[in-house]
């Protein structure tokens, strides 16, 4: 209910939110679940959100934005709260790089076949060259099949998978779960060298592939967010995007800093 409250509130504020003047900060951050703001996408742009992330589930041949298939209302389609405003962002001028993640809850076939039917209506935004990149995470097809979708489409890989090289030129980023590296870390104190080891390896294992990462299930705090900083984390999770726009531009404390970096 809280959320459909959301999205009808959202919904009749758009217009007059996108009237204002954005002063968009690229950042190396990543909207996590970003539906759950009060102004989704809007609040994660305004921050300067390099990577924005949203749950799409397919019904009747519509996209829903939601985070189960009971919070799915009909006014939340992925449509009108993340591709009209990114569609209104490039065309006004007022875009900057970025990724819209979109971790797909339904099947991945009949999803991304719904999903690319509706951005070739806006053949000017999302094409090979824009600066805006659509990442396809969650239920992913296989990457064998991933050359069927338009080249547009990127995918939201894993370390241990085996690509060959056309299927990495097809990965928009890396991601992995975060509580497979870490010991009991939660943020709280600096992480011991063992584990930041073990980060950096696959971290320079991704970079070396010309990739970027991303962890889920990270600590999200200050100090977190400075630790991932220094590990060389390209997209920090974050369910607080303007407070990790303010913490790097104002309040960052360098003197955080990983053991053996």
């Amino acid at each position: 209910m809280k959320f459909i409250f959301i999205c009808s509130i959202y919904m009749t504020f758009l217009s007059p939110c996108w009237t204002q003047t954005l002063n968009n900060t690229f950042l190396n951050g990543h909207s996590h679940n970003d539906y759950f703001q009060k102004q989704p996408f809007t609040t994660a742009f305004e921050a300067g959100m390099a990577s924005i992330e949203a749950d799409v589930f397919l019904w009747n041949q519509n996209l829903y934005v939601a985070h189960t298939p009971f919070d799915i209302d009909w006014t939340c389609t992925l449509d009108a709260l993340y591709v009209q405003p990114i569609v209104f962002a490039v065309r006004s001028g007022k875009a900057y790089p970025m990724q819209l993640m979109i971790d797909v809850k339904t099947s991945a076939e009949a999803t991304l076949n719904v999903l690319a039917r509706e951005l070739a209506r806006y053949p000017d935004v999302f094409n090979d060259k824009s600066m805006i990149k659509i990442v396809i995470s969650g239920n992913r097809p296989t990457p064998s099949v991933w050359s069927n979708y338009p080249s547009f489409i990127q995918f939201d890989g894993r370390p241990d998978e085996v690509y060959t090289p056309e299927q990495w030129q097809r990965v928009g980023l890396v991601s992995d779960n975060f509580n497979a590296y870490k010991t009991s870390w939660w943020g709280k104190d600096i992480l011991c060298p063992k584990t930041c080891e073990r980060l950096k390896k696959v971290l320079n294992y991704i970079h070396s592939k010309g990739k970027k990462m991303r962890f889920w299930k990270t600590p999200d705090d200050s100090r977190s967010w400075e630790t991932l900083y220094q590990l060389g984390v390209d997209f920090i999770n974050t369910d607080s995007p303007t407070d990790l726009k303010s913490y790097f531009e104002h309040k960052r404390n360098p003197k955080m800093l990983v053991q053996n970096m």
